[in-house]
């Protein structure tokens, strides 16, 4: 079927051999962007969220108090490295690939009045980590509904659910 054949393209164009990495994530975030123009010229008529469904991929959910939950964009690598305890001169970059290369499935963000407050990422295995949220915004369910939202996604993908947790963490 069409919806086969798209999948199949899209999971093609997915595939990262990285040599330079800043060129492979320029390739990856390129990929992505071609996928997402196809997918929106395929289904130009329906709405966002069946397009959701079809791909099982997030886009923007509005949360009851006025907060978005949307993908991360390579563009909030920085400031989510600036937030990883184990932030290093290289962690930017393995940030901004892990991202790019998610295409939108699990790293996910938060955003209040435009600022992005809360985060998690998928690691290279899969995993789900570098779960954060301010301090100021912390006790509102924003790091339950990152967690939540992720591995409703990576279930409904068929895909293994694993999240890190750091030691000494009560949250």
């Amino acid at each position: 079927t069409l919806e086969l054949h798209v999948k199949t393209h899209v999971k093609n164009a997915e595939i990262l051999e990285p040599r330079n990495v800043g060129v492979a994530v320029q390739r990856v975030y390129e990929k992505n962007k071609r996928r997402r123009e196809i997918e929106r010229s395929m289904f130009e008529n329906v709405t966002p969220k069946t397009i959701d469904k079809v791909f099982m991929e997030p886009t923007r959910l509005f949360l009851g108090d006025g907060a978005i939950l949307r993908s991360l964009e390579t563009d909030d690598a920085t400031l989510v490295d600036s937030w990883w305890e184990y932030q290093s001169a290289k962690s930017r970059s393995l940030v901004s690939r892990r991202i790019a290369i998610d295409g939108g499935v699990a790293c996910l963000g938060i955003v209040v009045d435009g600022a992005l407050v809360a985060c998690i990422l998928r690691y290279e295995g899969g995993a789900l980590g570098m779960l954060h949220v301010k301090e100021e915004y912390r006790r509102r369910g924003y790091a339950q509904t990152l967690l939540e939202e992720a591995t409703r996604t990576l279930q409904a993908r068929g895909e293994e659910c694993i999240a890190f947790i750091v030691d000494g963490n009560n949250a």
